[in-house]
């Protein structure tokens, strides 16, 4: 069984007043389809607007605390393969800045070189009640309201918790505040096939999940109208990582610790205007083309986890030996 402790994910994390409106308005619908109505038209609002004259929307961010009692992640965890077996895609920012800047600077560096270069919204950081509001709570993981929410939860409480600090967490929690959604909750996705018993175990042990958080931050799925995104990409930041051994074929995920490049031509198109098109910010911020970055992918398994990929070929190659073997002895019999 994989050590499932290692396993850190975050939260999207829905206001109370509004979702408590949505499950009572889905409770009293007359169908699941009616339901997914309902809630698109409560997931569509929270792509951010352009200002009314059209110039770029600036969006203040602030801090809570100071993060000194937050953990770094550990490089050796980000470095090499993962525990699917799956090669990790380095971001260099991650040797670069660990442990040489304050909590607050590396947000700060994040947002300036990995979220800001390649959209049209701007960020300013200020000295107190931001729109975007940040806390280093170790206790309570991390999460983020998802886009526009951002607006609704007034100061002084935090619209983003950082209980850890690395480069994929950050990101990640940024382009929720930009409108994006967990990427194993696309619609246009893979049926995940997961083993629910273990993991609600998981979500209790690991997270301090109830079953109901389990539902709606894992197994649940939005409809196709509810959201602005892609199909489908394994490698984006947006998936969870969770352990072959979470699903009934022993199929995980990747652990992605930086933008893949779909995630960024969906950045861009979402909200246009960029100091930098998706190709010249891969270039930069990765020394990869696009193209280059989408032929890697596809080199590693367009999604699958190496151990099962490594299975399949192997239980090929048996499966002809064993159907040669057949076809010989036939061909002897027959003699």
């Amino acid at each position: 069984m994989s050590d499932w402790s290692q396993t850190k994910i975050c939260v999207e994390k829905p206001l109370l007043q509004e979702q408590a409106e949505i499950d009572h308005l889905c409770r009293s619908c007359n169908s699941e389809e009616h339901a997914q109505v309902l809630r698109a038209a409560y997931y569509k609002q929270k792509i951010w607007t352009l200002t009314k004259d059209g110039s770029p929307r600036i969006l203040t961010i602030s801090f809570l605390d100071d993060g000194k009692d937050v953990d770094w992640t550990p490089l050796q965890i980000l470095e090499g393969l993962d525990k699917n077996g799956n090669k990790i895609l380095q971001d260099p920012l991650n040797k670069k800045l660990f442990q040489k800047v304050s909590p607050q600077e590396f947000v700060k560096a994040i947002v300036r070189e990995r979220i800001e270069p390649v959209i049209g919204l701007k960020f300013k950081f200020v000295d107190s009640d931001g729109v975007i509001r940040i806390s280093f709570d170790p206790d309570q993981g991390a999460w983020s309201l998802v886009g526009t929410d951002c607006e609704k939860e007034k100061p002084p409480k935090a619209t983003m918790n950082l209980g850890w600090l690395d480069v994929g967490t950050i990101t990640h929690e940024f382009l929720h505040t930009l409108g994006a959604i967990h990427e194993h909750q696309n619609p246009r996705g893979i049926d995940i096939d997961w083993n629910e018993k273990k993991l609600f175990e998981w979500g209790k042990d690991t997270q301090g999940w109830s079953k109901d958080v389990v539902q709606r931050n894992i197994i649940d799925r939005y409809s196709i109208d509810q959201i602005n995104g892609s199909t489908y990409d394994p490698y984006s930041v947006m998936l969870y990582f969770y352990a072959n051994d979470l699903t009934e074929d022993g199929n995980g995920t990747r652990q992605n610790v930086r933008l893949s490049p779909t995630d960024v031509i969906w950045m861009s198109k979402m909200y246009p205007g960029g100091k930098l098109s998706p190709e010249e910010f891969y270039q930069k911020a990765y020394g990869d083309s696009i193209e280059q970055a989408i032929n890697k992918e596809d080199i590693n398994t367009n999604g699958m986890s190496v151990p099962v990929l490594v299975g399949i070929i192997i239980g090929g190659i048996v499966g002809v030996i064993l159907i040669s073997v057949l076809i010989w002895f036939l061909y002897m019999l027959r003699k």
